[in-house]
């Protein structure tokens, strides 16, 4: 939330207008598709190398045996403190 907000609160100096407007419509533009793109690459790229290299590192097998003997019970104590 904290990015999206940034980015859109950038929008009004990429399109601003006036004195030095050209130097603030450069700076504007770059903050806005930096943020863009960090924000995107958090979001999206992120996760989906962590399943990849955890798979890669676990192997499916040792995976869908980890999902078999998971038991939520045994990590309950942490919710009741929330």
């Amino acid at each position: 939330m904290t990015s999206f907000a940034f980015i859109l609160g950038v929008l009004p100096l990429a399109f601003a207008s006036g004195a030095a407007a050209e130097s603030r419509k450069t700076i504007g533009w770059t903050v806005f598709g930096g943020m863009l793109a960090a924000t995107s690459l958090a979001i999206f790229v992120v996760p989906v190398l962590y399943v990849i290299i955890t798979k890669a590192a676990y192997g499916k097998k040792k995976l869908a045996e980890l999902k078999a003997t998971y038991n939520p019970k045994e990590h309950e104590e942490f919710e009741e403190d929330v």
